[in-house]
């Protein structure tokens, strides 16, 4: 062979083998088909577009239609679809009602098929789009228990099934005036309810007719406080009652002596002849009040920071944690949703692995940034506790660790309303074993419709 043919295959072989390496066809997974996913939640469309756009990045054979619904009309709408085997694939369901939901959703599989796309250039020549397939575990109760904080195993494990990931959650607060309390000479918010019943007395204004002229605290009567029910649960949790049994979600409210202390203590604050009286029937709606600075504290979720903002004009406030009997042990509300999958849902793997992908640590961080709510994964309640500390994004985060739903079950807005009849009743001062036993009864009912 010439020395020039020699030469010639030296140069044109690794020419040749470069090009195969860029042109041969590559071992890679067919593609999947191209799914829809349909999801509802009440988030708006701001605060989901990130988690949403990171996910259509990774998953570009999944199209995403996010609609943002209305708590007043989702119960409604979302069965009515449901019994039409249509809705949303996707749907965030609030924790407390899980069970009422259940018939209608699709629990966790043990396997969740994944594709990840990702495009590259060959040698800086040819793009080309790599498919690859992976199998991964579906959520567990012991997923849950490593990863979230511990009310979520009660709340979305339903005969040892997953039925649900949370994203973020929300806890009951105290919004305080601050000018009201300087002009009290109080320098500190109430971190305890000893605290807070010394200061309510100088922060309430009465005529000499017995009219409110200031509140001290919106506490004592059900129909003119938003959160009235969630308060009295507060208080009951707090003072060793229980609304439901936590492990077995049954009404569980007995008619023992922290009961019938705690309704008495929440009504004091309605009753004229108290040296607490702070609040009656014929005040208006506690949150307006409170925005119209007429209020020295207001006890809410701290998503009605909103709407305060929104109705007050320089109002001059803070927000601290939730008063306590006992600081050294913390209880809490707890108010979140849970991302499930629909029965009639014809993409429930896909489905779950969107739900696990915007669950996921990062992710969870994203949409909790942009909706500027707590995340209930340990792990990012861990970095906030530690980087925020006494803000009221590390409050919130602290208190998330010992919060927890006080129902579970089927017709949450029954069971409020029998909580709003307990209210009443005992500040029309009619309050009886009977009553709370009745009481108790009645949840028990509504539990097994």
């Amino acid at each position: 062979m010439r020395k020039s043919t020699i030469v010639l295959i030296a140069i044109s072989l690794p020419v040749l083998i470069i090009l195969a390496l860029i042109f041969w066809p590559k071992a890679t997974v067919t593609p999947p088909p191209q799914t829809k996913l349909t999801i509802w939640g009440f988030a708006s469309q701001t605060e989901m577009q990130g988690v949403l756009a990171t996910y259509r990045a990774q998953s570009p054979y999944v199209s995403t239609t996010y609609v943002q619904v209305q708590e007043s009309t989702f119960k409604e709408t979302l069965l009515k679809e449901w019994a039409l085997g249509q809705g949303p694939d996707v749907v965030m369901v609030p924790s407390q009602q899980l069970v009422e939901y259940q018939p209608f959703l699709s629990p966790a599989p043990a396997t969740i098929t994944q594709y990840t796309f990702a495009t590259q250039k060959t040698l800086g020549i040819k793009e080309e789009t790599t498919v690859t397939q992976s199998t991964v575990a579906g959520p567990t109760p012991e997923f849950l228990r490593q990863n979230y904080i511990d009310t979520v195993v009660n709340d979305a494990v339903i005969a040892q099934k997953v039925y649900g990931l949370p994203l973020t959650v929300d806890t009951l607060v105290l919004f305080s005036n601050r000018d009201l309390l300087n002009q009290a000479q109080i320098a500190l918010p109430a971190a305890t309810w000893e605290q807070f019943v010394q200061q309510v007395p100088r922060l309430t204004i009465v005529d000499a007719n017995a009219n409110l002229i200031q509140s001290g605290a919106a506490l004592g009567t059900s129909d003119n406080i938003l959160h009235a029910q969630d308060i009295l649960a507060l208080i009951l949790m707090q003072n060793g009652s229980e609304v439901v049994d936590p492990s077995s979600g049954q009404a569980n409210l007995t008619a023992d002596a922290s009961t019938i202390q705690a309704l008495n203590f929440y009504t004091d604050f309605a009753r004229i002849s108290k040296t607490i009286y702070s609040w009656n029937e014929e005040q208006e709606e506690a949150l307006n009040t409170f925005a119209a600075g007429k209020i020295g504290y207001y006890i809410g979720f701290s998503a009605d920071d909103a709407t305060i903002k929104q109705r007050s004009v320089g109002l001059n406030y803070d927000i601290t944690a939730a008063p306590q009997i006992s600081t050294q042990h913390p209880v809490n509300i707890s108010s979140y949703t849970l991302a499930t999958v629909a029965k009639s849902s014809n993409n429930q793997n896909v489905a779950w692995g969107f739900v696990s992908f915007i669950t996921n640590k990062n992710n969870s961080a994203v949409y909790a940034n942009a909706s500027f709510k707590t995340p209930m994964r340990k792990d990012l309640l861990n970095q906030l506790i530690t980087e925020q500390g006494t803000s009221i994004y590390g409050i919130l985060a602290g208190q998330a660790l010992t919060a927890r739903n006080w129902y579970r079950g089927p017709n949450y807005e029954k069971a409020q309303a029998i909580l709003s009849d307990l209210i009443t009743t005992t500040l029309g001062g009619s309050l009886a074993l009977e009553t709370i036993n009745s009481a108790n009864q009645q949840l028990r009912l509504i539990q097994k419709q």
